[in-house]
């Protein structure tokens, strides 16, 4: 099934958890970029990040 959900204002991402009934890993990340004319999309698991300690 597919899913989509519109909001008309920013949510946290703990509110959208709560709207959506489910957990951190269960909502992927996305970038996208454009690369020489070409669209590129990177989707990553949504698991809390670790050992990124950049100021």
């Amino acid at each position: 099934m597919d899913l989509i959900v519109k909001h008309f204002k920013e949510l946290s991402t703990t509110e959208l958890y709560e709207i959506l009934g489910c957990t951190e890993p269960e909502i992927a990340k996305t970038l996208s970029f454009i690369v020489v004319e070409k669209p590129v999309i990177v989707v990553m698991a949504g698991a809390p990040e670790r050992g990124n300690n950049f100021k």
